[in-house]
């Protein structure tokens, strides 16, 4: 399916809504080595919504089984660098509300993939950079004045 026009609106606003734009970092327990990558998620308790961004948009999602009074959890997510790019490209223009980590996410994506291949420090150092000014952009609770 080819999202059109609408939906790809939609999905930004689902993403201003509903979503997390954020990066990574994960530590690979084998060799030491710190790996960052960019991460899309779109939360809700409507499983129609996942079921019909994966489709348009691709990506996969999970389900947050809940008990009692709350609703199952469903989030639909993006993590490969070319299925983030694109998203990203295309809602771009609808964004209202997370404008700043998108501009972050997109300088993160310029500095390129590394799959098979060493990091120089300068690299690392950036990818870096980029993690935490987006871990501090995407934080939650009160800012010490």
């Amino acid at each position: 399916m080819v999202a059109s026009i609408t939906d790809i609106a939609y999905a930004a606003g689902l993403l201003d809504g509903e979503g997390c734009v954020t990066i990574t970092r994960h530590k690979d327990n084998r060799d030491g080595y710190i790996r960052y990558l960019p991460y899309i998620t779109i939360t809700n308790t409507n499983i129609r919504m996942v079921e019909w961004l994966v489709p348009a948009f691709g990506g996969s999602y999970t389900i947050a089984r809940h008990y009692g009074k709350w609703n199952d959890c469903y989030t639909w997510y993006l993590c490969t660098w070319d299925s983030v790019r694109e998203f990203i490209g295309s809602v771009r223009p609808f964004i209202q509300i997370k404008c700043q980590q998108i501009e972050l996410l997109i300088g993160f994506l310029d500095l390129g993939t590394s799959v098979g291949k060493k990091l120089d420090q300068n690299l690392i150092i950036a990818r870096t950079d980029y993690y935490l000014d987006m871990k501090e952009l995407n934080y939650r609770g009160r800012k010490e004045q």
